[in-house]
């Protein structure tokens, strides 16, 4: 009305977005008016869903609610990447490495408000997932949430509480965190965050971290335990040492949980069957249910799957095995690419090759041969003979003694030592106790010789 304009008053028009669809909107506002100039503003917003994301679009930490946050380290942020080891599904995910920073960094990936507190979309268990993979030795993300930041400002200055996010514990592969309950946290503006943090750049301080396929559901029950577990050699009729796994349940009543063939379960660890009964209450708060092997015939490998039952469910979980054939009975060989074992050697842009970290590189390689317990094991890319020195010392334990040969020949073995290229050799590590060598020779080489010499 023209008395709104009375005196040069300037009204404010306030404009709101309802989108009803995800994607790109646009639109126009047109002013006319008597005598005056048509004035238009041209309206755009984008409909996302907070509850779900991808990552798949190159724009997706400014055109979908989710942002990230600089605190320390500048020369590195959360971004977005399509490189496909990054990626768990579709074509992006977000990245975080602060290798290159010379000091200490901290970075913030926030998700949108979310209105867990909206009844009708969330009356059941508000449960969170997501993907990450961790790459390279580092510390590790924090996952937090939050009831009282303001979605725009320095997150340092909100109240944040640090909840378990599950996260990765190998490296170079993306897993799944879920089951993750937000019930807790039912307010009109609940924010949660991945937090990035190292107290230095460089190898060994800042690991790499991806972050994909988010989602936060309604969910009427779940069932949150994936036991796989080994049990080793055990002899027929023996029974093998306890092993302890959670399960946590809700939403379908009391669990029966139902072990395979020749394996046992126990609510307390010392009444021991093939089937335990967890009651709603016990599963809801986690409950540890013990497992042994018990075998009853001699094979070399028995596993099987758990089966749980509850109202409404009938599902197959994790993953028992083990061997009622005795070590002393089998002769085991087993074959292991070794990765650039124990090099310092770094190309011509002064990047190492392999694991940088050696002494872990030997730690967890021996780590992996001891609870392997072979006779013989072939392994490649062996770089640096005092790593592969001090491995045969690592796995001579337990009564055992390991010795070595070396090949002579291995990938351009006929060229001169190259300073930025490592020697990738072929070595055979066996137990002296079960193995003798005889004669070793080095197979095909008189072939390879006369084909490089173009005399055959």
């Amino acid at each position: 009305p023209a008395a709104d304009f009375a005196s040069g008053a300037t009204p404010t028009v306030y404009v709101r977005f309802t989108p009803d669809a995800l994607g790109s909107f646009s639109g126009q506002i047109i002013h006319d008016a008597t005598g005056a100039a048509t004035k238009t503003v041209t309206l755009t917003g984008t409909g996302i869903d907070p509850y779900q994301q991808g990552f798949n679009n190159a724009n997706v930490l400014s055109n979908s609610g989710w942002t990230q946050y600089n605190v320390a380290g500048t020369a590195n942020k959360w971004t977005p990447t399509t490189v496909a080891r990054n990626v768990n599904s579709g074509a992006g995910a977000v990245i975080m490495n602060g290798y290159s920073d010379s000091g200490a960094s901290k970075d913030w990936l926030i998700s949108p408000k979310l209105r867990l507190d909206n009844a009708a979309k969330f009356d059941k268990a508000i449960l969170l997932s997501f993907y990450s993979r961790k790459f390279y030795a580092g510390t590790d993300l924090k996952l937090m949430v939050s009831t009282d930041y303001d979605g725009k400002s320095n997150p340092e200055n909100a109240t944040w509480t640090v909840i378990d996010g599950k996260f990765p514990t190998i490296t170079g592969t993306y897993a799944q965190s879920q089951y993750i309950k937000l019930d807790s946290y039912k307010t009109s503006h609940t924010y949660l965050a991945w937090v990035y943090e190292t107290t230095a750049g460089g190898a060994n301080n800042a690991a790499e971290w991806s972050f994909d396929d988010f989602a936060i559901t309604n969910t009427t029950g779940y069932i949150d335990a994936n036991p796989v577990l080994d049990f080793g050699d055990v002899n027929v009729s023996g029974v093998s040492g306890t092993q302890i796994f959670p399960l946590k349940a809700e939403g379908y009543g009391d669990i029966t949980v139902i072990a395979p063939a020749d394996f046992q379960l126990s609510l307390d660890g010392s009444s021991f069957q093939s089937t335990v009964v967890v009651s709603a209450a016990d599963a809801a708060g986690s409950k540890q249910i013990y497992a042994r092997f018990a075998p009853s015939v001699k094979a070399l490998t028995i596993s099987g799957v758990l089966t749980v039952t509850g109202t409404s469910l009938n599902k197959q979980i994790g993953s028992f095995t083990g061997s009622s054939i005795p070590k002393a009975d089998t002769f085991d060989v087993v074959t292991y690419n070794l990765e650039f074992f124990g090099t310092d050697v770094k190309d011509k842009s002064n990047k190492e090759f392999g694991p940088t970290d050696d002494a872990l590189q030997i730690e967890n390689v021996a780590k992996v041969m001891n609870k392997l317990n072979a006779d013989v094991y072939v392994v490649q890319e062996v770089s640096d003979e005092p790593a592969l020195d001090a491995l045969v010392q690592k796995i001579s334990v337990n009564g055992k003694t390991f010795d070595k040969v070396i090949s002579p020949s291995w990938s351009y073995s006929f060229n001169p030592a190259d300073p930025n290229f490592p020697p990738q050799k072929l070595v055979v590590i066996y137990n002296t106790q079960t193995a003798t060598v005889k004669n070793t020779r080095v197979m095909f080489k008189d072939l390879y010789d006369q084909i490089r010499a173009k005399t055959v």
